[in-house]
């Protein structure tokens, strides 16, 4: 099956897999399951497993909304709302910078955060302790990507496997 590593491509949300699957005939398998099949019509996941007539579906029941929740979690294999599969490989090539939060707008649930010296906003489902006036940024390849955290106060600069 096509790995993919690079989660700067991927579309949430994304499903936890227990491991590796495996693709035959346009069915993705995981111990006799199916997680998805790429003969039925629908561009997403939930479309497809909607309309396959296989009667024994992998559970996808660990959704992740957040690439930051990602790096965090445990597991290693993930597919995305496309049907694609990442398989996580930690890598030292991200920085967390902090930066002070200007504002933060809040609409239909996702949040937007301006920061006074960063030139991009950044959008989240996580909502914003009461206390907190930085935010730390996940840099990947020296660009700010996405939302690491929240902080009362601003905290050193440092590399992140990711």
């Amino acid at each position: 099956m096509y790995v993919q590593t690079t989660l700067t491509l991927c579309k949430f949300p994304m499903y936890v897999l227990s491991e590796e699957p495996e693709l035959v005939d346009g069915l993705v398998w995981i111990n006799d399951e199916v997680v998805d099949d790429k003969n039925m019509l629908g561009k997403t996941i939930g479309h497809r497993r909607l309309q396959t007539p296989m009667k024994s579906l992998y559970s996808l029941h660990r959704q992740i909304n957040e690439p930051s929740n990602v790096y965090k979690h445990r597991g290693k294999h993930f597919i995305d709302t496309e049907g694609t599969y990442y398989y996580k490989e930690l890598k030292p090539i991200g920085a967390i910078k902090y930066h002070k939060i200007a504002s933060i707008k809040e609409k239909q649930g996702i949040r937007t955060i301006r920061c006074r010296d960063l030139a991009i906003t950044l959008k989240t489902l996580t909502p914003q302790p009461a206390n907190a006036k930085w935010c730390g940024v996940l840099y990947v390849k020296n660009m700010p990507w996405t939302l690491w955290e929240y902080s009362e106060t601003k905290k050193k600069d440092r590399k992140r496997n990711v």
